[in-house]
């Protein structure tokens, strides 16, 4: 599976990329939402990881365009460190942080 990881938490992400490299999976990281858009156009991915509501992300309209554009091409999984009410955004899963990484593995299998 090709996963593309949109995080801002550098040392999160290196443990998200090491642990679905080890279950097999091709993963890209990136911090900035342009360069994931950019990505998700550019190339075939099967599912996103997305930071909710980093200090970059807020669940405004550009930000639910965004996750609507990512779910057509893919399985959504949103992580997010505030548990507020995440779930009327646009995702197959919600993690809420700290979140254990056979959670993600299953929120990415479906």
């Amino acid at each position: 599976m090709r996963v593309l990881i949109l995080e801002d938490d550098f040392e999160l992400a290196q443990v998200v990329v090491e642990a679905l490299a080890d279950e097999g999976h091709a993963t890209k990281h990136v911090t900035e939402p342009g360069e994931a858009m950019r990505l998700a156009d550019a190339e075939e991915w099967d599912a996103f990881v997305v930071d909710a509501f980093g200090d970059y992300l807020a669940p405004d309209a550009e930000y639910r365009a965004a996750l609507r554009e990512f779910s057509a091409r893919g399985r959504v999984v949103v992580t997010t460190g505030r548990a507020w009410d995440a779930r009327e955004l646009i995702a197959d899963a919600v993690l809420i942080k700290p979140y254990d990484l056979d959670e993600l593995a299953q929120a990415l299998s479906g």
